[in-house]
């Protein structure tokens, strides 16, 4: 909610729009210095300085745009006066199977200005992470905009491979005794965290996954650390002769409005 466009306004009243607490300067919430955004979904905030000189009345009708993260399979009802989102969606991350390579990492979607409907819902689906079938991981979605999971690594195959996004293809797996690590995910430009990383192979000596949630490839009895990461769409890293828990990492969604 932002803040009132006339009128007195308060330490407080800023700390509660755009964090902070305690005894603070004005200079710490400068645009673009970490508190204060300044892009379109920032209403008003170019009217506060960068440096120099600051006054509360530069912050009158400014605003803290609000993040949504999803996690899980839900509804959405769009707020009131809500017709532009930017939103990122992530695939589920692939799953391995015995003596395989590491699972694919989920593709990325983005988009700065994804279209809505004020006072409508819409229907949020988080991909599940590919299973030791193997599977692939699933589709993540936010309404008709989505993001294809990471492509499983079956047995005494090659890796599996990135999902598919119209901002980044997931990091690909590596493959069984390959040497090499699983392929890093993208950055995502909604939060600068990477999703999406490659599982690493299976194999002695085990392959860590890809930045972004890649699973660890085992190496004999030691499976512990292969799962993807829960929510990143990491790749399962590559089981070696013994059964492991090869599961990819679920999708996630962001908005930012």
């Amino acid at each position: 909610m932002a803040l009132q466009s006339t009128g007195p306004i308060s330490f407080a009243d800023i700390q509660a729009e755009f964090g902070g607490s305690g005894s603070v300067s004005l200079s710490q919430y400068y645009t673009g210095a970490g508190r204060v955004p300044n892009d379109s979904f920032a209403t008003n905030n170019g009217a506060i300085p960068s440096s120099g000189t600051i006054s509360f009345s530069s912050f009158l009708g400014t605003r803290n745009p609000k993040s949504l993260t999803f996690t899980s399979s839900t509804t959405w009802s769009v707020p009131q006066n809500v017709s532009l989102v930017q939103v990122m969606a992530v695939g589920g991350g692939g799953g391995t199977a015995v003596a395989s390579g590491g699972g694919g990492g989920g593709g990325m979607s983005y988009s700065a200005g994804f279209a809505t409907t004020p006072l409508s819902s819409i229907s949020v689906i988080i991909g599940n992470g590919g299973t030791t079938a193997p599977t692939a991981g699933g589709t993540t979605s936010f309404g008709s905009f989505s993001a294809s999971g990471g492509g499983g690594a079956a047995s005494y195959s090659s890796a599996g491979t990135g999902g598919w996004g119209n901002y980044s293809y997931g990091g690909n797996g590596s493959g069984r005794f390959s040497g090499v690590n699983g392929g890093d995910g993208p950055v995502s430009p909604i939060d600068g965290i990477r999703y999406g990383g490659g599982g690493g192979g299976g194999g002695c000596p085990k392959r860590p996954g890809g930045a972004g949630g890649g699973g660890t490839g085992a190496c004999g009895n030691d499976t512990s650390l292969m799962p993807g990461t829960a929510n990143t769409g990491g790749g399962a890293g590559g089981q070696d002769g013994t059964p492991g828990n090869g599961t990819g990492g679920s999708g996630i969604v962001k908005i930012r409005y």
